[in-house]
């Protein structure tokens, strides 16, 4: 991709890094070298190198049905949208739709509306009212699609499939919902290596109106504070509009090294004790258990049956004692530290 997504043609840095990366399913960590293209307009990321995972290789560990937290996620994108469009909907399209759970949420707001799902593989997707693509084109051939909905399913891209149908003015969706992780908020984002581009909020909102979409973002009502959740509302007018973003200066290099220093500080310490608890099964944790060498296992506020973490258990809270360790660099770290006291007094923790 020759532009970033932005529109911005020239204005980039190269980036070429040797260091762990890790994907959405194993969380199993691999040093490899990398190659990067930053946009130095927008922030937007691209990976450029031929060595990035594939994350539809493997199905993910867990579903968003018996993960309680993705589930609240996902009602909570699901709330914003049927709070955002009053109006009458008859088409809605998740692209990345997997099992469809979001669709059949928002399907109780908008009971007048035909679902479809983009997915690659649509051999065994076939859902009862969900309708089964393999692009958004064919999806839109069926039926003009209204609310077009893109829920972290973009990072696995290069936008192309997105702009090939904004690019047509008989096509266009009335509304754009795309969600994904803030990297500028939560830098840890970038050692996934299964992740072709990670899009900066406003690259996504001059994509958005470049083509005749006015942008909103939801608020930490809706989202966490490290995530981006943003609407585009096509616009009545035909002049495309395109708003000027402030130019920030993001050093991606740098960011990765200090995620891996601080967490290869608190392994070091970490090594120096027994057996241990982390908290959290983020990227997080798996980059702070890249460094570990000692015994370790996984808790976090909510746990579902058999849950694993990087091929080791993660059990309830309230069921362990012992010494526990929160990665450093964790988004709230001192409200979980507090919280982890008040829930099990058997916890020794480290600050």
């Amino acid at each position: 991709m020759k532009s970033c997504i932005c529109g911005e043609r020239s204005n980039f840095e190269f980036i070429a890094t040797n260091d762990v990366g890790f994907d959405h399913n194993r969380y199993i960590g691999k040093k490899t070298f990398k190659k990067y293209r930053l946009c130095k307009t927008c922030n937007s990321i691209i990976r450029f190198d031929k060595d990035i995972l594939n994350p539809f290789e493997n199905e993910y560990l867990y579903s968003a049905k018996s993960c309680k937290t993705a589930s609240q996620r996902l009602n909570q994108i699901s709330k914003f949208i049927s709070d955002f469009v009053k109006e009458d909907i008859y088409h809605i399209c998740d692209f990345g739709g997997a099992d469809g759970q979001l669709l059949n949420i928002i399907s109780n707001k908008y009971s007048e509306a035909s679902l479809s799902a983009i997915e690659l593989n649509i051999e065994n997707q076939f859902k009862k009212g969900i309708n089964y693509f393999c692009s958004i084109k064919e999806a839109a051939y069926s039926k003009k699609i209204d609310i077009l909905i893109a829920s972290n399913s973009l990072l696995y891209t290069n936008y192309e499939e997105l702009i090939s149908i904004i690019k047509n003015t008989s096509q266009r969706p009335k509304f754009i919902f795309i969600t994904g992780p803030d990297f500028l908020k939560r830098p840890a984002q970038l050692f996934y290596d299964d992740v072709l581009y990670n899009g900066s909020i406003h690259g996504i909102k001059m994509l958005l109106e470049r083509f005749n979409y006015q942008t909103y973002e939801a608020s930490d009502k809706y989202i966490s504070n490290n995530e981006y959740l943003i609407a585009g509302v096509l616009l009545n007018n035909k002049e495309t509009k395109i708003l000027k973003h402030p130019e920030q200066k993001f050093d991606l290099k740098i960011q990765k090294e200090v995620i891996l220093n601080s967490y290869s500080e608190q392994a070091r310490k970490a090594n120096q004790k027994g057996s241990i608890i982390i908290f959290g099964t983020s990227i997080d944790s798996a980059i702070l258990c890249s460094f570990l060498k000692n015994k370790y296992i996984f808790t976090k506020d909510i746990t579902y049956f058999n849950e694993t973490f990087i091929n080791r258990n993660v059990y309830p809270l309230n069921e362990l004692s012992g010494e526990v360790v929160v990665p450093i660099l964790m988004n709230n770290r001192k409200e979980i530290i507090k919280k982890l006291r008040e829930k099990n007094s058997k916890l020794e923790i480290e600050d």
